[in-house]
């Protein structure tokens, strides 16, 4: 743990969810803001409302995130900043995140006039501004530490955490096809540790019904609660099916029918989340709305790195099904004729 008079970084990643939160509060009311409103635990909603010290409303969402941000996350701030502007027209936005943002999530939120990011780097120079701050997380962090430390003293000492062992995984298959086979592993695995009990173990390279075709995985959805119950019952599904592509350049649309020729309403699928290394190109989005608008199947684009940042929420007691919900939010609120 740094000391807060030194020149060593503030490690964000000591502090649990609920204290980087409180950390931020702290930060914004040095900064002059006052602030109005703080979300309750489990709310919806912003995370903080305020008036900035030009006496103008911002609303600030907070993500305490090891990996950057996805797109999706930042879309939907975007999206929620303007709806807000509505009845109050002068409505500013601020995200405030714990490492930094995709360049796609950048995008999203310089697209829009009056928001604003803090990313970790912001947050470290306004550390040393105000010290006081600085010092008394460092308090923090430090008496947590010594409880935890107490209490394992006569446990084993608990394993990396896994977010970290499946970025290392990650990191060590080779884009393309000659390892695409890894990365299917891998990518069943991880969607397994994100989704457990609400998802039940998956069918791996199930052949379909003709015997044409093997899908790579089918999540039974067990979960008699939101969210993964609301799936089951917008979408008619009882099953999320899971395609993996492996490939050096984004996805396009042959890969979207790919996946949308395993969703069937007879057989119950009508869910499917297609994982890929990088975004998709702009045709796979056409595709995608042709098959909701045509046949009702409902596709969830999700690169490896959002696998790894939905991990890393679980392990932090946040909700993963946030960033596939945000893009079904996106999708639904622009969707045209």
């Amino acid at each position: 743990m740094p000391n807060p008079t030194s020149s060593e970084p503030f490690d964000f990643r000591t502090l649990a969810p609920h204290d980087f939160e409180l950390l931020v509060g702290a930060l914004l009311a040095r900064s002059g803001s006052s602030v109005t409103a703080q979300a309750r635990p489990g709310q919806n909603g912003p995370d903080f409302e305020l008036v900035s010290p030009t006496g103008e409303r911002v609303i600030v969402e907070v993500k305490h995130f090891r990996q950057r941000i996805p797109s999706a996350i930042a879309t939907q701030f975007a999206g929620d900043v303007a709806r807000a502007r509505v009845q109050a027209p002068k409505t500013k936005g601020l995200l405030v995140v714990s490492s930094d943002l995709s360049s796609r999530a950048r995008q999203a939120i310089e697209e829009q006039d009056g928001l604003d990011v803090w990313t970790g780097d912001d947050l470290r120079q306004l550390l040393q501004r105000f010290p006081d701050v600085a010092k008394a997380a460092a308090t923090s962090v430090a008496a947590s530490q010594s409880l935890q430390m107490m209490t394992a003293a006569a446990l084993t000492p608990p394993p990396r955490p896994l977010s970290e062992q499946f970025e290392d995984r990650l990191e060590a298959i080779t884009r393309g096809k000659d390892d695409w086979r890894s990365f299917e592993d891998w990518g069943t695995e991880v969607l397994t540790e994100i989704f457990k009990p609400d998802l039940g173990p998956p069918d791996r390279q199930t052949r379909s019904d003709d015997g044409l075709d093997i899908m790579d995985a089918i999540f039974p959805i067990r979960a008699g609660s939101p969210p993964w119950a609301l799936v089951r019952a917008e979408y008619g599904t009882r099953f999320a099916v899971a395609e993996y592509k492996n490939y050096t350049k984004p996805i396009g649309p042959k890969e979207v029918e790919s996946i949308q020729q395993y969703l069937w309403i007879p057989a119950k699928r009508q869910f499917g989340m297609l994982v890929s290394r990088e975004l998709p190109a702009p045709q796979a989005f056409v595709q995608r709305r042709r098959a909701w608008l045509e046949q009702q199947k409902m596709i969830v684009f999700l690169t490896a790195a959002d696998l790894i940042s939905m991990l890393e929420m679980r392990e932090n007691g946040e909700e993963p099904f946030e960033v596939i919900d945000a893009q079904l939010e996106e999708f639904f609120r622009t969707l045209s004729p």
